[in-house]
């Protein structure tokens, strides 16, 4: 495959802000990636570990829109389950049922990921900043040549991380943060994260700032880039994951920061107006969003 996302597959068992239940979606930031990316190519696949049930339960999802399941290792009965339950403020509280040890032990591992590199133009990771992980990582990319786009784990965005997030930046294509997570990592506003991020020497910055759009940042330029305008946004939740896979499948198609930004809003914009995934990622949505992308190029 072309493109190959590394990060979780989990169910999000949901309850509305009004007690409407609404069952175990499927969800996770790997699982969003997908999406996005499929938004644009048929040449990608999802490298994770899950659990049976998981597979079990939603697998017609992943044979209904052609997506292969050759990068999912069962590694349990259960899979990771985020219990959310949403507010009347928007807000929403999410709870591993099974711990943060069992989430985390279904994240992939580097040898566990080298077979589906070896022919892959591009590569989304959503991690921390286990040095050890991206030794082996950084080892791949130079072997194999792929393109990295690294989505922070917010968890890590704080100023204890910082020069380990700008460390491994030095080895990456593409580093995706949203604002908040930006002003918390280097401990200051926006203006200055922003210069932050620009120094950082890598290729391209995908600075998300929600329903604002983004910033596409590289050493010469900061390109302002609009979200999908009116929009009904139902549940924002993997907007920033979705983006970000879009965004690095223009990188590697060799896109402009604008037009790379473009396919990035498009590609959230794709999964924010429901709960959960898209349930069929067809040629329907496929053609509003080629509309989208030639209109936005235009304005």
């Amino acid at each position: 495959m072309e493109y190959v996302v590394v990060s979780t597959a989990v169910m999000d068992d949901m309850t509305l802000a009004d007690g409407t239940y609404m069952g175990k979606l499927l969800g996770g930031a790997g699982i969003y990636a997908l999406c996005g990316a499929k938004l644009w190519t048929d040449q990608v696949i999802l490298v994770t570990g899950t659990g049976q049930d998981l597979y079990d339960r939603h697998k017609s999802w992943f044979e209904k829109n052609q997506l292969s399941t050759e990068g999912i290792t069962i590694k349990s009965e259960y899979s990771p389950i985020s219990i959310l339950q949403y507010q009347e403020n928007g807000e929403r509280t999410e709870t591993p049922l099974y711990g943060a040890e069992h989430y985390q032990w279904m994240e992939a591992v580097p040898r566990e990921i080298e077979p589906h590199c070896r022919d892959a133009k591009g590569v989304y990771i959503f991690k921390g900043t286990d040095s050890g992980y991206w030794n082996e990582i950084l080892d791949l990319k130079k072997q194999y040549g792929f393109r990295i786009l690294w989505e922070l784990n917010g968890d890590y965005a704080c100023p204890q991380y910082a020069n380990a997030v700008r460390s491994i930046a030095e080895g990456i294509d593409v580093f995706s943060i949203n604002a908040a997570e930006a002003k918390r990592l280097f401990g200051c506003e926006e203006a200055e994260a922003v210069e932050r991020l620009r120094s950082m020497g890598v290729p391209l910055v995908y600075y998300r700032r929600g329903s604002k759009g983004a910033y596409m940042i590289t050493s010469r330029e900061i390109q302002d880039v609009p979200g999908v305008q009116n929009l009904a946004v139902i549940d924002s939740t993997g907007g920033g994951n979705s983006s970000s896979a879009g965004v690095l499948y223009g990188y590697c198609e060799g896109l402009g920061p604008k037009e790379c930004g473009i396919l990035g809003s498009i590609s959230a914009a794709s999964c924010i107006t429901q709960y959960a995934v898209p349930e069929n990622i067809d040629d329907g949505l496929r053609r509003n969003a080629e509309r989208l992308r030639r209109q936005m190029m235009e304005e």
